[in-house]
């Protein structure tokens, strides 16, 4: 009898942790518009490089789709080495995660490119971009969540997170800083492309990347164009 009645708490307990998991999920998708694994597989971490790029153990190295964390090879950039940390704190040696491969599922270095998500369900892609420890990255044809990713990262600028801090780097050296293209509004045909660029490089009001806002500072860049 004793057994059994362990055995039925034991039960409980696990039934109320999976209610209690699966709400907490639920209301990061209701925040974010990050969605919860679907069509995903397991694996483990077996090593983590920096903050968006993992070892798993079914794909081997890989590249978390949709974000860029600052350099921590090479060239230190502001809040690389927190972003670095952050991720090896979250993505323990050993963490059973689910992945998902993108449409391109490699990219030039022979990286596997995945949306990875946590055992509690939330996609660490996307909570890499809310915390402020990333900017969005947008490289087609990997782009199905990229409207999220662009989206997190005005919602961390204004809650002051991360490399958007004004006690870290302030914005103003995002991770992809020193990788600007300095392209100028006659690389494009129409306002939508240069918007869709601006925004995928974590342009806004208050980052006016490659300059392409102008003088007024209102996040809408090239306004000439048709």
């Amino acid at each position: 009898m004793l057994l059994a009645g362990c055995g039925s708490a034991h039960a409980a307990h696990v039934g109320t942790h999976s209610r209690s998991s699966a709400h907490s999920v639920a209301a990061h998708v209701a925040a974010t518009g990050f969605p919860g694994p679907a069509h995903a597989h397991r694996a483990l971490v077996t090593h983590v490089t920096d903050g968006d790029t993992v070892t798993l153990s079914a794909i081997g190295k890989t590249r978390l789709i949709g974000i860029d964390t600052p350099e921590v090879y090479g060239h230190t950039e502001c809040f690389g080495r927190a972003a670095s940390a952050f991720t090896k704190r979250v993505l323990v040696i050993g963490t059973r995660v689910e992945y998902r491969l993108g449409v391109e599922t490699h990219d030039v270095y022979g990286r596997s490119l995945a949306y990875v998500w946590l055992p509690d369900g939330r996609m660490f892609n996307g909570l890499l971009a809310e915390k402020g420890y990333a900017t969005p990255l947008t490289i087609p044809p990997n782009d199905e969540y990229a409207r999220l990713f662009v989206a997190a990262a005005p919602r961390a600028r204004e809650h002051d997170r991360g490399l958007w801090s004004h006690d870290t780097c302030n914005g103003v050296n995002p991770p992809n800083a020193n990788t600007k293209s300095d392209k100028d509004c006659s690389d494009f045909k129409t306002h939508a492309e240069a918007q869709a660029y601006f925004d995928s490089h974590g342009g806004s009001a208050t980052n006016n990347f490659d300059n392409l806002d102008g003088s007024d500072h209102d996040g809408q860049v090239c306004e000439s164009l048709p």
